[in-house]
């Protein structure tokens, strides 16, 4: 049975681009001084901005990284697919953001 949200997977994830930013020297000396790994390092980094956007320009920057920004990367993901379910998807979906 497999799940939208899987453990392991996510997990291993996390150590394949652990070990991909390992060899970046900046983020390695981080990581070192602060004895912790570079993914949550990177990860409280994003959530700090996330609360910044939020704090200064509200929840609008917020709503256009979810309603625009995600959908735009994912239908050039998409696009670049074999699968034409997920060009059927994103397209379906800015049809309907264009009506609104």
């Amino acid at each position: 049975m497999t799940s939208a949200f899987d453990i392991e997977k996510i997990q291993q994830v996390l150590n394949d681009t652990e070990k991909n930013l390992q060899k970046i020297p900046q983020l390695k000396k981080v990581s070192k001084a602060t004895s912790l790994k570079i993914v949550y390092i990177l990860l409280g980094a994003l959530v700090v901005l996330l609360l910044l956007i939020y704090i200064f320009s509200g929840l609008r920057a917020l709503s256009t990284l979810v309603g625009v920004v995600y959908p735009g990367w994912c239908s050039l993901k998409a696009i670049k697919s074999k699968d034409k379910d997920d060009d059927t998807f994103w397209l379906s979906y800015w049809v309907i953001y264009g009506i609104f």
